[in-house]
């Protein structure tokens, strides 16, 4: 007898087992959760960490791309000085040639003196991010012309280009009255 009940004992635990599988997804009785899948919080949390991650990236991306336009910027001033002075020691045309500088664009022209009209000037706008914050060059002009032959200059001096939106973020340019 004693082994029937141990029979008996066995199915009646197989069955009770089948049952708990078969119910539905919770049972409350003794509190367990059977559900798969994500609760409504957890799904909460992984778009947040999400949402902050990506904020993070794109203005990480947003602070270096104006850095890099600056930079640019910075360069781009610096190759039409270079073109101004190798044009300038080429004596192309038989002139001399020089860069005019404004708050946001710079112009490379043709000749001893700015002529805001001439219809050789080559217009160099900034981008949208930058200006040109200083202009302290010799003689207290915002123009810098090279010497025939030469390529020196007399209007020696260094140009300040900055973020527009962070003004602490700038790049200067030092221009040598050898015209380096």
């Amino acid at each position: 007898m004693k082994y029937k009940t141990y029979s008996v004992k066995r199915e009646t635990h197989n069955a009770k087992r089948k049952i708990q599988n078969s119910r539905s997804a919770f049972h409350v009785s003794r509190f367990t959760f059977q559900e798969r899948g994500f609760t409504l919080i957890e799904l909460l949390v992984s778009i947040a960490v999400l949402a902050v991650f990506s904020a993070s990236i794109f203005l990480g991306y947003g602070s270096i791309s104006k850095n890099t336009e600056l930079k640019t910027a910075a360069f781009k001033v610096l190759d039409v000085l270079n073109l101004a002075r190798s044009r300038t020691v080429a004596s192309l045309a038989t002139s001399s040639y020089g860069v005019h500088f404004e708050q946001f664009q710079y112009v490379l022209f043709k000749g001893t003196v700015y002529n805001a009209g001439d219809a050789n000037n080559i217009f160099y706008p900034l981008p949208a991010v930058a200006e040109i914050a200083t202009i302290a060059l010799a003689g207290a002009g915002s123009e810098v012309i090279f010497d025939r032959l030469t390529g020196k200059t007399s209007q020696s001096g260094s140009i300040v280009v900055r973020l527009v939106s962070d003004i602490t973020r700038s790049k200067t340019i030092t221009i040598l009255s050898s015209g380096r």
